[in-house]
């Protein structure tokens, strides 16, 4: 997808450095749906000294979703679009929550099974 994002205008004498680096969303939220930044992407200078010369600067971003796994990464329900991190640890019975993480905006949810019938993990 891509978006044109207008960056603050700032007012530079000629030979000033400018640096897009912090002026750039980390996430957008189009029609609904939650965009993060991939920075290994960003595509031009980011940074220069200003010489009225128009710079361009292209973002890369992608739509974040979030997972469930268990340990060796089989998929425990259908990926979802967003950040749904399972913070109580409660979205899925029989699986004790082992780690949340987040990378480029997605989400993924790892768990261990809890073998009931044992009173404990599988």
């Amino acid at each position: 997808m891509f978006f044109k994002i207008k960056l603050r205008k700032k007012k530079l004498s000629t030979g000033e450095k400018y640096d897009t680096t912090s002026d750039k969303p980390v996430t957008i939220t189009k029609d609904g749906v939650l965009y993060t930044l991939i920075p290994t992407k960003t595509q031009g200078r980011r940074n220069w000294n200003y010489d009225k010369n128009p710079i361009e600067v292209a973002y890369v971003y992608h739509k974040a979703t979030t997972t469930w796994v268990d340990g060796n990464g089989k998929e425990l329900l259908p990926a979802k679009e967003g950040q749904h991190p399972d913070t109580k640890g409660t979205d899925l019975p029989d699986y004790k929550l082992v780690s949340t993480t987040t990378e480029n905006g997605d989400v993924v949810n790892v768990y261990q099974s809890i073998d009931n019938n044992l009173g404990g993990y599988r």
